[in-house]
């Protein structure tokens, strides 16, 4: 996510898009990632967590392939693609790995997961720091995304292999649905939960404090054209 971003102002150039246009090129990322959350429940209750973890993985990586070919073609639908797929593997792998840390706090007896986001936070660090310093040297998109794609690939090879079988998928007679599951109340019927959502939802809106996804790219976008810097010179440090 954080090598798209930092080269988010560059595709923007590539693709000769408007505001607008790039508003709608980005709208794929949210439409990838509102799916790949909306199906991973069901896809982790059936096969457990592992196989979307690295499915998620693959669609990621695969995503940032096509944006990269999307981008130097100077093809919108193609770039769009691609933020979906990114979209898609992380929103569905995020929730699949989100439940194997859960798994791995209850096998240890205690907290683990912020410290396995910490390392979200630092991949984060180091795909921004490399991103900045292609940008400034004015690396092609494509390549630079290409490599990404090999990175993410080589380390998904040799170590999902040690990411437990099994865990989250649903077990049981028949339908594979546990007895005691009809009594609970329908998930959107919850008032706690939806009130828990309430609150969460609106954090991202201001634009001053982007987060993730397409607020991270849009703001990107914005603050490159507004401040009428290079890329790398806002990226790197404010003017």
């Amino acid at each position: 996510m954080a090598s798209w971003v930092t080269r988010t102002p560059d595709v923007r150039d590539l693709l000769g898009a408007s505001t607008g246009r790039m508003g709608l090129v980005l709208f794929g990322l949210s439409v990838g990632s509102m799916a790949g959350i909306l199906c991973s429940g069901p896809l982790v209750a059936r096969w457990g967590a592992r196989p979307l973890i690295a499915a998620g993985t693959l669609a990621t990586a695969a995503g940032s392939g096509v944006l990269g070919l999307g981008a130097a073609a100077g093809a919108d639908a193609v770039v769009a693609l691609g933020l979906g797929l990114i979209g898609l593997g992380m929103g569905g792998g995020e929730v699949a790995l989100n439940i194997e840390g859960a798994e791995v706090e209850r096998l240890l007896g205690r907290s683990t997961l912020p410290a396995m986001h910490g390392f979200y936070s630092l991949g984060t660090v180091v795909g921004a720091a490399g991103g900045m310093i292609l940008t400034a040297v004015s690396f092609p998109v494509l390549w630079h995304l290409a490599i990404v794609t090999a990175v993410v690939l080589a380390v998904l090879a040799p170590t999902i292999r040690y990411v437990p079988a099994g865990v989250g998928r649903r077990t049981g007679s028949g339908s594979g649905t546990p007895a005691h599951a009809s009594a609970r109340p329908a998930v959107w019927k919850e008032p706690r939960l939806l009130l828990i959502g309430g609150i969460i939802s609106p954090l991202p809106w201001p634009r001053e404090r982007p987060t993730t996804g397409c607020r991270w790219s849009w703001s990107t976008a914005m603050a490159s054209t507004r401040r009428s810097d290079r890329p790398c010179t806002w990226s790197s440090r404010p003017r």
